[in-house]
């Protein structure tokens, strides 16, 4: 082979090389996004759930309070209002 042969396979070979190592830091960097942006979702769920059941519980224990609380006077005001 000429110089000038060789020169240009090794530089085709390197060139080669430094694409597999750029697809390969890629494929890396696709994993590692996609591995956060699923750990975020997870996240945002998880926070948006105990939300959810903490306003539920709040709201269930209000409507039982007061309804324990207002339940005598309300029938008191429904007895008067029919007598």
């Amino acid at each position: 082979k000429t110089k000038q042969a060789q020169s240009s396979e090794d530089r085709a070979r390197e060139t080669r090389r430094k694409l597999t190592e750029a697809e390969s830091e890629l494929r890396y960097m696709h994993t590692q996004a996609m591995s956060t942006y699923v750990n975020v979702t997870l996240m945002q769920e998880d926070v948006a759930n105990s939300v959810r059941k903490r306003i539920s519980g709040t709201l269930r224990y209000v409507e039982n309070h007061y309804r324990r609380r207002l339940s005598p006077r309300i029938r008191r005001a429904k007895q008067s209002y029919h007598a």
